[in-house]
């Protein structure tokens, strides 16, 4: 055992030995590149191929739960807004049953509250409701594609109350047709409407759809009705029927570019339009009773009929019900959203993109044309104050464009405009007898509020000039015009005025007698625009911007012009402008 256990302490010591010169040859071998060490480190070698580590950094450990909560808040929202978008804004005693939806009403507790009365949309409420031919609210907030069912089962629908005639013998109904989300139809002023009429356009074009449900176009006009409330009359946004307004028959001569207007298609199973409505109050007016007699999109009736006759008032921007009808194939169905809604965001993200409209663009200009009774009305009006040719002023003068972005460079003062004016039409022009002024006088006719107070200055000159050149506000007293020949007129409002005094004797009562609005006015002054010997207008005015276009695409751009602060040029490009663009936002 003693042998043993001195043979076992040698190997041992013989082994310790070894380790130590084996451990030691590492740090001999990479001596040219590590200096060696004195004294023998067994750890050496491992702290040398693993680096110490540096504490963590605060600011990482910060940044890390930064974007956690931020990714943890949008998964919420996205959850929380789908939800909303399902659930109706519906009266609290009305369920959505009964306004012809298949689910549950939402409880009072839970059914948003909203604030505007009537179908106002106020510029300071609304943050997107601008002057009407400002920029609008661009946020992308499309639905996706969906996929739409052929039809299944023929059943011809005939909208017996629309008499405008659409289809011609030979023609049979169409198997598809796209209808306009109602609410809310189209908003905002009338050549915001229009962009949006050209986006749904586009739209059918995109899906192969070859017609237009024609009662489901409904616009808005501005009239002033009595608020239930407290029955002070008020100006408030209502529908009314595109074939009120426009000539269906020009429109369809168009068919190879547009979408023909239709009142009649092929039903299927899946047929969403009705005509079974509540009774029509008895104190509805004519324009309501109008609306009425078209129907509405069944899941959406009894909510559309609470709406036309202000049974039921709620923010139109504020509510999306496309979900509700998204299912619809006749007639297929598109537009509303909340905001500026899906139709304008549509346009400007084609735009944006430099996306093609189809043709539909330069179409829908020479298309969109007034019925011939108001075409005939505006020509009597221009006849009535001159018997030569006739040039035409937009006037972008009121105290709200003042104030927001487009209007920043824009001439504020009117009379050093009509000076520019009268200079171009003593230079360039010849056997001129007239100049017809599209203004707004109740945008400039302000005597108190914030925008009164921030441009005073311009306002009462404005106002006062437009009384001296043109006349007063009801036509009483003509204007002196510019020089001794050129008289300076109005059509509009003085002339629609005219025309429902002179209407009015043959009705029993006035609300016989049919109050087109505000929307029939600015469709006047925008034919009698095209149809003058030149017309002048100013950037950032998108009604502007149609009438130079509409124009030039009818062979008049050259004598397009444009005004500006250092006096009036001629368009260039042939008479085309630039597509209106975005003026950016409102100044605080």
């Amino acid at each position: 055992k003693k042998g043993t256990s001195h043979h076992m302490t040698i190997m041992s010591s013989s082994m310790r030995a070894g380790d130590t010169r084996r451990r030691s040859a590492a740090p001999q071998q990479q001596s040219a590149v590590l200096p060696t060490t004195t004294a023998p480190d067994n750890n050496a070698a491992i702290r040398r191929r693993r680096p110490k580590r540096e504490p963590t950094s605060p600011i990482f450990i910060l940044t890390v739960v930064m974007v956690g909560t931020c990714l943890v808040f949008v998964v919420t929202s996205r959850i929380f807004r789908s939800k909303r978008k399902d659930k109706l804004p519906v009266p609290a005693a009305t369920n959505l049953q009964e306004l012809g939806g298949g689910e549950e009403a939402p409880t009072k507790k839970n059914t948003p509250k909203f604030e505007v009365n009537d179908l106002e949309i106020d510029t300071e409420i609304m943050v997107d409701s601008v002057p009407e031919d400002a920029e609008e609210h661009t946020d992308d907030d499309r639905e996706p594609e969906r996929n739409y069912v052929e039809p299944e089962e023929e059943a011809v629908v005939d909208v017996v109350a629309v008499k405008t005639a659409t289809i011609s013998p030979t023609q049979s109904p169409p198997d598809k047709v796209l209808a306009l989300l109602y609410p809310p139809g189209l908003m905002g002023g009338y050549r915001n409407q229009v962009i949006r009429l050209l986006s749904l356009v586009v739209t059918a074009i995109k899906r192969d759809v070859h017609a237009l449900f024609l009662p489901s176009l409904l616009w808005t006009t501005q009239i002033w009705l009595s608020d239930g409330a407290s029955g002070e009359r008020k100006e408030t946004w209502v529908p009314i029927p595109h074939d009120l307004i426009f000539d269906v028959e020009h429109w369809n001569t168009f068919s190879d570019v547009l979408p023909r207007l239709v009142e009649k298609y092929v039903a299927t199973t899946n047929d969403c339009w009705t005509h079974d409505l509540p009774p029509t109050p008895s104190n509805a007016t004519a324009l309501t009773k109008a609306v009425l007699s078209r129907g509405f999109l069944a899941p959406l009736a009894n909510l559309s009929h609470s709406l036309v006759t202000r049974s039921y008032t709620t923010n139109l921007r504020k509510l999306d019900v496309y979900p509700n009808v998204s299912h619809c194939t006749s007639p297929q169905v598109f537009g509303g959203g909340s905001g500026a809604g899906r139709l304008w965001r549509d346009y400007i993200n084609m735009q944006t993109r430099k996306q093609s409209f189809q043709g539909a663009d330069a179409a829908i200009l020479r298309a969109l044309r007034p019925k011939k009774e108001w075409r005939e009305l505006a020509q009597g009006c221009v006849s009535s104050h001159t018997k030569q040719n006739y040039i035409a002023l937009h006037a972008r003068m009121e105290l709200e464009m003042m104030d927001h972005a487009c209007g920043r460079s824009m001439e504020r003062n009117l009379t050093r405009l009509f000076d520019h004016v009268e200079t171009l039409v003593e230079t360039d022009m010849e056997q001129i007898g007239g100049v017809f002024v599209a203004v707004s006088r109740s945008g400039i006719d302000m005597k108190e509020g914030n925008l009164y107070e921030k441009y005073k200055v311009y306002a009462d000159e404005n106002l006062d000039t437009l009384n001296r050149v043109v006349g007063d506000s009801v036509g009483e007293t003509a204007g002196q015009g510019l020089g001794s020949d050129v008289v300076v007129f109005e059509c509009g409002k003085h002339l629609m005025d005219k025309y429902y005094a002179e209407r009015s004797a043959y009705y029993a009562s006035a609300d016989d007698s049919m109050d087109y609005g505000s929307l029939l006015q600015s469709v006047v002054n925008f034919y009698i625009a095209t149809e003058a010997k030149a017309f002048i207008g100013v950037r950032g005015s998108s009604y502007s911007t149609d009438i130079w276009t509409t124009r030039y695409h009818q062979g008049n751009g050259e004598t397009n012009y444009e005004y500006t602060k250092d006096g009036i040029i001629k368009l260039d490009n042939g008479g085309l402008p630039p597509m209106h663009t975005n003026c950016g936002t409102k100044k605080k």
